[in-house]
Formats: C-alpha cells, structure tokens, sequence
C-alpha cells in the first residue's frame, strides 16, 4: 500500500516473554525502526516490569522495549470459541493497549487538537510520519524507573532502566 511505502503506518511489536534476564528480546523486537511494547503489572504496580517480559538491550545497546503497557491479567476473548472472557497475560496482551494509544495521539493531530486541546481546522496535521508516532509515543509517556536485569557494557555495571508507559500519557 503507498501509506506503508510512506512510512505513514507505525510497525508495533510485542517484546516477547523470554522473563527478565538481560537481552532477552529477540527478533523482530530487536529492529531499529519499530515500537517495541514491554508488560507492566496493572492498576497501582503498573510502574513494576513484569517478571516475564523482555529486556534489552539490543546487541547494539539500544534500549529495547521502548514503551510498557500493562500486560498481566488483561481481560481478553477466550481461544475456545465460546463467547467469553479470561484473563491473559503476556507482552501480546500490552501490545494492543499501546497500539490503541498511538492510534489515539495520531487521531489528536489529525483533527486538530495540538496544540490547543480543542479541534482547530487550521491546527490539522496531514501528513504524520511513523517516525513521529514513535517519537511521541517514547517522549510522552511517565518514566517507571526499575533496577532492570540488563547491564551497561561500557562498565558492565546494573544500572536503572527507564521504561515508557504509553497508557499514563492518555490519563494526564
């Protein structure tokens, strides 16, 4: 399609549930170009990395997921093909919550809601790159810093890691 041609569509891509030691993302997380979703527990330990997700960083030391959502417990459609529900968790459950919001930050620029907060004709956005849905994504989400299971190689010393999550940036 010519919008992916463009780089008008954003590739968003779970972590992985490889737990928490350190470079456990693998591919596709890994790639430079894409948003990777980390898991968060929920409600008031959303600021807690789940044991489970992936953490980076990538061979190249990029800081990889780039955004957590919360992903433990999410009340999803049952795989039986009955008309329920369970509760699931895994990077592929905080996935869909990020993708909702970055779909809902392109929506705010497309009707003309930056800067103001209100829609303005003459504030639309019509051209959003996916570069600029990945930035913004990243930028305006709340730090849940943690003593991550990943190490900095140029001492090769724990270190805090910062972890995004997109869902704060819709509730401020």
């Amino acid at each position: 399609r010519v919008e992916h041609a463009l780089g008008l569509f954003k590739d968003i891509i779970a972590a992985g549930n490889e737990g928490s030691g350190q470079r456990t993302c693998g591919n596709p997380s890994l790639a430079k170009n894409i948003l990777t979703i980390g898991a968060t527990e929920r409600g008031t330990a959303s600021n807690t990395i789940a044991d489970f997700s992936s953490r980076g960083p990538s061979q190249d030391n990029r800081i990889k997921p780039n955004v957590m959502a919360p992903g433990v417990d999410i009340m999803s459609a049952q795989k039986s093909g009955q008309n329920g529900y369970s509760a699931m968790s895994g990077t592929s459950m905080a996935t869909p919550t990020a993708n909702g919001t970055v779909g809902l930050m392109r929506c705010y620029l497309q009707e003309g809601y930056y800067p103001t907060g209100s829609p303005v004709q003459g504030n639309r956005v019509s051209y959003i790159s996916s570069a600029l849905m990945r930035s913004m994504a990243m930028a305006s989400a709340t730090s849940a810093t943690t003593k991550s299971a990943w190490f900095n190689s140029s001492n090769l010393s724990p270190r805090e890691s910062t972890c995004q999550s997109t869902t704060r940036a819709l509730r401020e």
